[in-house]
């Protein structure tokens, strides 16, 4: 987790189609964040994010919260998905923080 110094937080997009990937380029720019995670239920956007970000995918979010320490999860979906997917990251608490929220 970022600290004053040059540590990163570690973000996992979920939801990495056009929107999801712009903001994913936008913490890849910022130097105190990291993309370190994506997911998405399509495999072909999935495959394209992974590449484009060298980072792994899951279909999952759920998968990606128990085998990635996530600092940051930013949720860009549907609104229909986009609950379901925010509440699970606040149970979870994303290693502390949830539905971009960062750890307090």
């Amino acid at each position: 987790m970022a600290e004053s110094g040059g540590a990163t937080y570690r973000v996992g997009m979920v939801g990495v189609g056009r929107a999801g990937t712009r903001h994913a380029r936008a913490f890849a720019l910022h130097p105190k964040t990291e993309v370190v995670a994506g997911v998405n239920r399509g495999n072909e956007t999935l495959d394209v994010f992974k590449e484009r970000f060298g980072v792994p995918g899951y279909n999952d979010f759920e998968e990606m919260l128990r085998k990635e320490r996530i600092d940051v999860a930013c949720a860009v979906l549907p609104v229909r998905a986009n609950a379901e997917v925010v509440t699970g990251c606040a149970r979870d608490e994303c290693g502390g923080g949830a539905g971009g929220a960062f750890r307090g």
